[in-house]
C-alpha cells in the first residue's frame, strides 16, 4: 500500500522537471523578446520612417556608418568584461580570482563610459554645439556665463531667477530655465569659474578635444566652448557613478548576479546612452540615491538611512522636480504596503517618513544659512509655472499625444522588455506585494506627468522613471531571486541583450539633431 505523501512528492518531482525546460528556455526567450525594440528600429531605419510627431522629430544619423565600427569596439571590450564578471559570479565567495575578475569587469564599466564620451563623430564638436545651444543643456552654460562672483549668484538666487521665471516662454532662448530649478545653472557657473581661474585647464581642454575646430571667435567665447566642455565631462562622471546606487538599490532584494544585471539594464539603455551627455542621464545618480536610501530605511528601519534620503533629495530638487515624483511614489507605495501587512503604520512615520522630512528640511535650512537660497520656494515657483510654460508644446489631436509613449518604449532598452515580458515566474512574498503596489503607483504617476509634461520629448523625460519601473517588475520574478547556475546564464544573457540593443540603437540615431544641424545644414544656434 503506497504511503499518502506518495502522490505529492511524484507531482513535486515533475513539477520541478516542468520547471527545468522552461528555464531552459529562459534565455533564448528573453533574447527573442528582448530584441522587439531593435527590431523594430531597424525596420523603421531601414524605410527611413520618421520617428516622433511633426512637433519633434527624433533624426537618424547622418554619419551611422561610422558610429557602428566605432560601436562594435565598445560592444567586443564591453562583452569581455561581462564574460570576466559571469565567471567572477561561478567563483568561489571572497577569493583572490572572484575580486580580480570583478575589477576587471568594473574597469571594463569604466572604459565603456569614457567611451561614449568620445565615440560619436566629431564628438567634440557635438559636445560643444549641444551645451552651447539653448534648446539643449547649453541654455544653463549660456544662464551661468555673467555668474562669475559670489555676490552675483547670491543676487540670482535671491531675485533674479524668480524674475526669469515670470517671463514667457517666448522671450527666452529655450524653456528649460523656465521649467527647472537653477542647480544646473549654478553647476555650469562652478564650471565656467573653474575655467577662468584655471587658464592652463582651459588650454589643455581646448587643445585635447580640438575645440579650435569649432571656431571660437574671440576668448570669452573660446571660454565658453571649454566650460562647455567640462560640463559635459561632469555630466558623463555623474551618468557612470550612478552604477553604484543602482547596484546598493538592487541588492536590497536580490542576488548579485541579478543586481548586476539589473542595474546596467536601468543605467546603460538607449534613452541614456543616446541622451548623454546630458542632465537628464546624470541625475539618475540622484534618483537612484534616493530610492536606495529609502527602501533601505523602510526594510531596517534605520532613521538615519531616512534622514540621508531626506538631504538627497533636497539637495536633487536644486536641479530637478522630478526627484520629488520619485521620493512620493517611493513614500505612497511603501505606506500602501505597510497598511497591506497590518503592521503599525506609526512606524512608518517615525522611521521612514519624519526622518525624511527632517533631513530634507535640515538641509534646506543648511543651503539657506550658507547661501540665502530658499530651495522650497525656488521649487514652488518653477512647479507652478510648469504646467504653463508646456502648454505650447503638448500636441493635439490625442493619436499625436501618444506617439511619446510608443518612443518611450523603443528607447527603454531590452531588460525592461524581456522582464516584464519574458520572465513568466510569478514570486508570492512580501517582496512581491511591494512590487505590485511600486508598479500601480509608478505607472499612475508616469500617466499623470505624460499630460502636463513635454511628452513630446518622453524618452528623456522618462529616464528617472525607469529604475522604479524596472525594480517594481523585477520584484515579481522568482527566477531573478535565485542564485544560482540558471540565474548567472540569465544574468548574462541581460546583459550582452542590454550591450547590443543599445549600441546599435545608438549607432542608428541623431536625437538632437547635432549631427544634421553641424554638418548638413550648417544652422549652428539659430
Amino acid at each position: 500500500m503506497s504511503s499518502p505523501t506518495q502522490p505529492p512528492a511524484i507531482e513535486d518531482t515533475q513539477h520541478d522537471a516542468e520547471m527545468e525546460i522552461v528555464r531552459a528556455r529562459v534565455p533564448r526567450v528573453v533574447i527573442a523578446i528582448g530584441l522587439l525594440p531593435l527590431f523594430a528600429l531597424l525596420v523603421l531605419f531601414g524605410f527611413d520612417q520618421p520617428l516622433g510627431q511633426p512637433h519633434l522629430l527624433y533624426r537618424y544619423s547622418h554619419y551611422w556608418m561610422l558610429r557602428a565600427p566605432s560601436a562594435l569596439f565598445a560592444m567586443i571590450f564591453a562583452t569581455g568584461a561581462a564574460i570576466l564578471l559571469h565567471r567572477a559570479w561561478q567563483s568561489e565567495q571572497g577569493s583572490g580570482e572572484r575580486r580580480g575578475m570583478a575589477c576587471i569587469a568594473v574597469l571594463g564599466y569604466v572604459a565603456l563610459i569614457v567611451w561614449s564620451f568620445f565615440a560619436a563623430p566629431y564628438a567634440h564638436l557635438q559636445h560643444v554645439f549641444n551645451f552651447m545651444s539653448p534648446s539643449h543643456d547649453g541654455a544653463f552654460v549660456l544662464e551661468a556665463a555673467p555668474l562669475f562672483e559670489p555676490e552675483q549668484i547670491s543676487a540670482y538666487l535671491k531675485d533674479g531667477f524668480y524674475e526669469r521665471v515670470r517671463q514667457e516662454p517666448e522671450n527666452m532662448a529655450g524653456r528649460r530655465i523656465l521649467s527647472n530649478p537653477p542647480g544646473m545653472t549654478l553647476l555650469a557657473a562652478g564650471c565656467h569659474k573653474f575655467i577662468h581661474s584655471n587658464p592652463d585647464i582651459e588650454t589643455y581642454l581646448i587643445n585635447t578635444l580640438h575645440l579650435e575646430e569649432a571656431k571660437p571667435t574671440n576668448v570669452a567665447q573660446r571660454r565658453l566652448f571649454a566650460t562647455a566642455a567640462l560640463l559635459a565631462i561632469v555630466l558623463t562622471a555623474l551618468w557612470g557613478l550612478s552604477m553604484i546606487p543602482a547596484y546598493r538599490l538592487f541588492r536590497l532584494f536580490l542576488p548579485i548576479e541579478s543586481a548586476c544585471a539589473l542595474s546596467f539594464a536601468v543605467v546603460f539603455n538607449p534613452a541614456t546612452l543616446t541622451f548623454t551627455p546630458g542632465k537628464d542621464p546624470a541625475q539618475l545618480l540622484f534618483v537612484l540615491t534616493i530610492a536606495w536610501f529609502w527602501l533601505s530605511a523602510y526594510r531596517r528601519a534605520r532613521w538615519w538611512e531616512a534622514a540621508f534620503c531626506g538631504m538627497t533629495c533636497t539637495v536633487a530638487t536644486m536641479a530637478g522636480l522630478i526627484h520629488v515624483w520619485i521620493l512620493f511614489i517611493l513614500a505612497v507605495a511603501t505606506l500602501w504596503h505597510t497598511a497591506s501587512l497590518d503592521k503599525r503604520v506609526s512606524r512608518w512615520f517615525g522611521r521612514v517618513l519624519l526622518p525624511t522630512v527632517v533631513g530634507g528640511f535640515a538641509m534646506s535650512g543648511a543651503i539657506y544659512l550658507f547661501t540665502g537660497w530658499n530651495v522650497a520656494r525656488t521649487a514652488l515657483a518653477v512647479g507652478l509655472r510648469y504646467s504653463e510654460i508646456q502648454e505650447g508644446v503638448i500636441p493635439d489631436p490625442l493619436a499625436l499625444i501618444l506617439w511619446g509613449i510608443a518612443l518611450y518604449t523603443l528607447f527603454v532598452g531590452p531588460g525592461l522588455w524581456a522582464i516584464g515580458l519574458a520572465l513568466r515566474g510569478v514570486k508570492k512574498s512580501s517582496e512581491a506585494n511591494l512590487g505590485v503596489r511600486l508598479l500601480i503607483v509608478t505607472v499612475a504617476v508616469m500617466a499623470y506627468t505624460y499630460f502636463t509634461a513635454n511628452n513630446n520629448e518622453t524618452p528623456r523625460l522618462w529616464i528617472p522613471f525607469t529604475p522604479v519601473l524596472l525594480l517594481a517588475i523585477s520584484l515579481r520574478r522568482s527566477i531573478l531571486f535565485e542564485s544560482n547556475a540558471r540565474n548567472r546564464q540569465l544574468c548574462l544573457a541581460l546583459i550582452l541583450l542590454q550591450l547590443t540593443c543599445t549600441l546599435a540603437s545608438w549607432s542608428l540615431l541623431d536625437v538632437r539633431e547635432s549631427e544634421y544641424r553641424l554638418f548638413v545644414t550648417q544652422r549652428m544656434w539659430d
